[in-house]
């Protein structure tokens, strides 16, 4: 991440996207396992079962739920983001 930082101009937008493009997997990950995890509930199993379609369960049934559910880990991710940014701030 240093060297990443060290060979982009000094800004801050070139740090957000170095962070983000090395910390992507973690938050894909958990974003992943909800989704599969949202996936099995009976209420999504019955839409389908009814003919809804991949689009309409995505938006109406999943989404709603992944979004209700997600504040436990946005928070951390945060905060570690920011002081990931700045210690980067502070070394280079």
């Amino acid at each position: 991440m240093i060297i990443l930082a060290a060979h982009t101009s000094p800004s801050i937008w070139n740090i957000i996207i170095v962070i983000a493009a090395l910390w992507w997997t973690s938050t894909a990950r958990v974003v992943r396992s909800r989704v599969l995890q949202l996936r099995e509930m009976p209420s999504v199993e019955a839409a389908r079962g009814l003919g809804a379609g991949d689009g309409y369960i995505v938006f109406v049934h999943i989404l709603p739920k992944y979004f209700a559910g997600n504040h436990g880990q946005v928070h951390p991710s945060r905060c570690r983001a920011m002081l990931t940014e700045v210690s980067l701030s502070f070394l280079g």
